[in-house]
Formats: structure tokens, sequence, C-alpha cells
């Protein structure tokens, strides 16, 4: 099942809309399509399995069929002190693999022999969700 998120503020109790990058990832890249069963997130750990009903030209709306609270979330809260690697992209990999591994917060720091002096915290946070 395919994975896509959307705020909390864009959830009620029977219905979600997904939209910005998110909308363009599902509509455009995935091609998903109404009626078609997609799992949507909302960032603090809930997951929904949710049926699309009805895509418009800057938002989806999605009927919740199933809610999943705490869904492959660890019992225990992981922090990861990392130092910035000098290869951005493989920063950016560490970020991803490391969310799926379960780390709940990644604190990038800037140590004695940190080469780039830049952190890129708005990517990340992307890659995170």
């Amino acid at each position: 099942m395919d994975y896509f998120y959307t705020p909390p503020h864009l959830i009620t109790a029977s219905e979600l809309s997904i939209d910005g990058d998110e909308f363009v990832h599902l509509t455009h890249v995935m091609r998903k399509k109404p009626g078609d069963a997609i799992r949507v997130v909302n960032g603090t750990g809930t997951a929904y399995d949710v049926t699309l009903a009805e895509i418009s030209k800057r938002i989806a709306r999605c009927e919740i069929t199933a809610t999943h609270p705490r869904l492959n979330e660890p019992a225990i809260d992981v922090t990861l002190g990392v130092a910035i690697l000098k290869n951005a992209s493989k920063f950016d990999f560490l970020v991803e693999k490391v969310t799926e591994l379960g780390v709940n917060t990644i604190v990038p720091l800037l140590t004695e022999r940190t080469i780039p002096r830049h952190a890129k915290i708005d990517r990340w946070q992307k890659l995170a969700l």
C-alpha cells in the first residue's frame, strides 16, 4: 500500500484532504484515481486507510475506512545526534533511512571536523515526513 502525508488540520472524523506537493505526487507521479485505496499519515504517529473519493485541480478528498494510532512507531522515543556529512546526498540518505528505522529526532551537529558549515533543515524535514 502506498503512503502519503497530510497535515492534521486537513483531517476530520470521516474524511481527509491531500494538497500541495503530496497532491502532485499522488496524482501526477503515482497516478492514483478515485476509488484507489491508499494509506495516509499525519506526521504525529497516526495512519489512516482511505479510499480516494474525489480529485479536483489542487486537492484530493478521501474517505477514511480505518484508523491506526501509532502504526509502526517504536515504543520508545529515539534521538540520533550525527555530524553533518561532507556529501549532502549521503546525509539526505541517512535522514531517510534512520526515519524508516524509527528515529523520532535527528540532531545535526557541527563538530570541529565538520566540513560543510550549513544545514538544509527544510529539506531534511521534508525527507523525514
